[in-house]
């Protein structure tokens, strides 16, 4: 009970801070949402319209959340707006939570309380991903929108345009939406079609991996006479094809002949919908000659069954959910649900745990010698059944979050719907599903058990969402165990950055990439250098412009990661500035080499080069050799689209060494900017990283040693020639 009222101390400031005349709301996002509710409802005056559309056009995430509706009139009155006015927005008012625009009341703003979350991790990721659809439900069919959510309860507003009894909408979003085949296609509202049936085409639940070896006939509550059709046409698949394989005997084959005689026009829909499963579908049932019986079995009772009682209990309400109790120690598991611990009443209906409830159906209860199934409620059952985020060590579960303020969570759904279009990802709420794919499909080994869930999961994060993606959300790995761990966005930003702009992919010629591997295990170890050094030893740069902005944005990223070592983000920012600093008199004696020498020779001696940057000496003294010409040692580093990451880097470092930049930058008769360099500057940058006074220095040997080992490293990426003519000659 403590936790309730402390879990509610938000809910109640909420709405014991409505003065009794007005409040007046300050101008945020709640005020954009608010409004575009009002505008998709039409609740709002009609000679305002225009005006209230320009100003939400002018703000940054009025354009998703308006997206969030699925208005496509509204989105194209936004979309069509030129005028960039910076007028604000209307201010409204609230008076007992109602809303108003002037005198014109709008709507009003309520708190609907949620249901408490199961323990269990896969249950509770199936009560959030349905709590999800059904304020997306709400949204899109009656502009209900969230304006403030904790884990205990929501606070929407509700346009004035009719009384809305939530009870009544779970009920219809359950049985038209959730347990429809289709749902609502025009709301991109996904019913079983899209949820069920697509993570047992996409998923197999039941180890082990061989075919056949699943589990057993699952009794699971029926809702509506869709869901009715579609299990049995997944019990019919199964049958079918075993009928083709000559895997059912005789007296199975004249069962199953039989029901197709007796319900000719009943069966015509089943065996339509049968066609929408594949072949894990197919093997989701441990086929054994005991249990076709019970599919026959199961097949007729669902052509038959044309009554459907139950409702799962709404998981929001306006009335507080009080959690159920029982007493301690009490592990008689036939008198409450393991789930979420409701009490059995009155002989309710319950079931036994599966793989479709949680991760391992198997449970160790409280004071209990040997492992039993738990018994779980019709509702936990239920809710499972909707929602497709199944735990396995073999795929990898991701929960989305925003990671800037600018940023609003509806663009979340948008991104994951996106994705789900282009590949075979699944997405319930703010989380998505990717299966882990074969190594080789006849061996049936997953990537993620050779090179592990956290890298695999890396790996997929950062090859599927775009890059600006990547910077504007948090991502979470939903780990076995009631665990989450934190993917780092600097570190997602990299490895996206290695894999377009080297041309990597995860399996090549049918084998996993093991440079690709060691690169990101590289980057978790915050060795980014050495991480990109590993990739450019095997495959060419196709996009240096694109991964030269990766790295800004990387280094950008690593400076606001809290994880990450101080010491560690001042290195890549120190190696950068040295890199351009040696990196023009590289470019230098290269261009005096190839005047003076053979092609074949010119590497050579830019390797010879880069191998003197621990030594500011050797490495001035060398960038001399083979120009008698030359008076004194200078360079020049031009400012090029792919080099400006590393250019303001070196910009940086001549005002710490107290060189005005302005007089050195100077522009060429091509009007190309660029850095006057001297290898004094080299000695005194030297001598700067290298002064025992200064904080983060590398006066130490082992600190020294690091620094002029990954600017060496850096370097190479610049040549991406040089790496590969030393990786056939051995790794350096």
């Amino acid at each position: 009970m403590l936790l309730d009222l402390l879990g509610n101390l938000e809910i109640i400031t909420i709405m014991n801070n409505s003065d009794p005349v007005a409040e007046v709301m300050p101008h945020c996002l709640k005020d954009i949402k608010i409004l575009g509710s009002a505008l998709v409802a039409n609740v709002l005056p009609q000679e305002d319209r225009e005006k209230i559309v320009t100003l939400l056009a002018n703000k940054s995430a009025a354009r998703d959340i308006v997206k969030g509706f699925g208005n496509s009139q509204l989105i194209r009155e936004i979309n069509l707006v030129r005028d960039r006015s910076k007028e604000e927005l209307p201010i409204l008012q609230v008076k007992d939570n109602k809303i108003f625009y002037g005198n014109q009341e709008i709507g009003e703003q309520i708190i609907l309380y949620k249901s408490p979350l199961p323990g269990e991790l896969q249950a509770r990721l199936s009560y959030e991903s349905i709590s999800d659809r059904f304020l997306e439900y709400l949204r899109k069919v009656h502009h209900v929108i969230v304006l403030n959510e904790s884990i205990f309860h929501v606070q929407v507003f509700i346009p004035n345009i009719k009384k809305i009894d939530f009870t009544e909408e779970w009920n219809k979003f359950i049985t038209e939406v959730a347990f429809s085949i289709y749902g609502y296609p025009k709301h991109q509202l996904p019913g079983l079609l899209n949820t069920f049936v697509l993570l047992l085409n996409t998923i197999k639940l039941a180890v082990p991996e061989e075919p056949y070896k699943g589990f057993g006939v699952p009794e699971l509550p029926i809702i509506t006479k869709e869901q009715a059709n579609l299990l049995a046409a997944w019990y019919y698949a199964i049958l079918y094809n075993l009928l083709t394989q000559n895997k059912i005997s005789d007296e199975h084959k004249k069962q199953f002949f039989g029901i197709e005689t007796k319900y000719n026009q009943k069966i015509l829909i089943i065996k339509k919908l049968s066609k929408q499963f594949r072949d894990f579908a197919l093997q989701q049932i441990g086929i054994t000659q005991q249990r076709i019986p019970k599919l026959i079995e199961q097949l007729e009772y669902l052509i038959n069954l044309d009554k459907f009682d139950f409702k799962p209990k709404p998981i929001l309400t306006k009335d507080i959910i009080y959690f159920a109790y029982r007493k301690a120690g009490d592990d008689n598991n036939s008198n409450f649900c393991y789930s979420c611990g409701v009490n059995f009443i009155n002989k309710e209906k319950n079931y036994d745990a599966i793989k479709f409830i949680f991760q391992s159906s198997n449970q160790r209860l409280q004071s209990s010698n040997n492992e039993k199934q738990p018994k779980i409620c019709s509702t936990c059952m239920s809710i499972a059944i909707a929602s497709p985020l199944k735990l396995s060590h073999r795929n990898i579960i991701l929960e989305l979050s925003v990671s800037k303020q600018n940023n609003h969570s509806l663009k979340i759904y948008d991104y994951l719907r996106m994705l789900t279009n282009k590949e075979i990802n699944i997405f319930s709420g703010k989380y998505i599903l990717i299966p882990s794919e074969y190594i080789k499909k006849k061996h049936k080994v997953f990537v993620s058990q050779k090179l592990g869930q956290i890298q695999y999961a890396l790996l997929k994060t950062a090859a599927i969402f775009p890059l600006e993606v990547l910077e504007d959300f948090k991502f979470n790995l939903i780990l076995q165990g009631n665990q989450a761990k934190e993917l780092s966005n600097s570190y997602l930003i990299l490895i996206k950055g290695l894999i377009d702009n080297y041309g990597q992919k995860i399996i090549a010629d049918g084998e996993i990439n093991l440079r690709l591997g060691d690169a990101v295990r590289y980057v978790e170890q915050d060795s980014p250098y050495l991480a990109e050094y590993t990739i450019v030893k095997c495959c060419k740069v196709s996009k240096p412009l694109n991964m030269e902005q990766v790295r800004y944005k990387y280094w950008n990223t690593l400076k606001g990661d809290n994880d990450v070592n101080s010491k560690r983000k001042k290195l890549y920012e120190d190696v950068a500035a040295l890199t351009g600093l040696t990196y023009a008199f590289a470019k230098s004696l290269e261009s005096t080499a190839r005047s003076a020498m053979k092609p074949e020779d010119v590497g050579r001696e830019v390797s010879k080069l880069i191998e003197q940057v621990n030594d500011p000496f050797s490495f001035c003294y060398y960038a001399t050799l083979g120009d008698e010409k030359k008076t004194s040692v200078q360079a020049r580093l031009y400012s090029n689209p792919d080099n400006i990451f590393m250019y303001e880097q070196t910009v940086d470092l001549l005002k710490k060494l107290n060189i005005s930049p302005q007089e050195r930058e100077v522009k060429d008769k091509d009007g190309k900017k660029y850095l006057t360099l001297y290898a004094d500057d080299i000695n005194r940058a030297y001598t700067y990283f290298s002064d025992e006074s200064r904080e983060n220095n590398y006066s130490q040997d082992k600190d020294w040693n690091e620094l002029t080992y990954n600017l060496k490293l850096s370097l190479y990426t610049r040549f991406p020639e040089l790496v590969r003519k030393l990786n056939k000659k051995g790794d350096k």
